[in-house]
């Protein structure tokens, strides 16, 4: 197999060999390692997913296994266009670890693309919970406040989110402009002028 990759330059014969040593010994990953290299770099990404998924059931070290997850959703998420499957594959290195930052963050952009409003409400409650900064916590505030009001059909929801806000952030504008804009708006503008009037005592 290496005579075929490095010497003859014949990467098909080289896959074939190193298929052939992964079928006789599942339990080698230096194989499997080969194809995954092969794969990479004559971008024949399916391949190279069935080969991550041989992988990930090999290797037990937590950080290893993640790094395969994230490897996956690359490829789903930039080579196949499979949003659906990226989704997927993160929230696995969430299920090993759920304070993974990269692997949250990723599915907060993911969820906003797809339209999952639900879904990114409970990725940005965890973001909130997680952070330690103030101010990302009351910008996580803010989002889920925001996605309340405009795509979860919850205002009175985000009333309540932005009185949290404006307790911890009295002069949080963008706060202030949404309870401006329920203000003029037929659902709780009570509620709002509330909120408003008590951030300007």
């Amino acid at each position: 197999a290496e005579i075929y990759e490095t010497l003859l330059e014949r990467p098909e014969e080289a896959i074939a060999a190193y298929r052939r040593i992964a079928e006789v010994d599942g339990q080698d990953v230096s194989a499997l390692d080969a194809l995954i290299r092969l794969y990479i770099a004559h971008e024949r990404w399916v391949e190279l997913l069935g080969v991550y998924e041989r992988k990930v059931e090999l290797v037990g070290d937590p950080e290893e296994k993640k790094q395969i997850f994230f490897d996956m959703a690359a490829v789903y998420e930039g080579q196949l266009s499979n949003p659906g499957a990226a989704i997927d594959t993160y929230a696995k290195v969430l299920d090993l670890d759920p304070a993974d930052a990269t692997a949250i963050g990723h599915l907060d952009g993911l969820y906003q693309s797809q339209g999952r409003w639900r879904d990114l409400l409970g990725i940005l409650e965890r973001e909130s919970d997680l952070a330690s900064d103030p101010v990302e916590v009351v910008e996580f505030r803010y989002r889920s406040a925001k996605l309340h009001e405009d795509h979860l059909g919850g205002v009175a929801r985000a009333v309540e989110i932005y009185r949290d806000i404006l307790d911890a952030a009295p002069e949080h504008g963008n706060t202030l402009t949404a309870l401006t804009g329920i203000l003029h708006g037929d659902k709780e503008p009570l509620a709002a002028a509330a909120e408003i009037g008590r951030a300007h005592v």
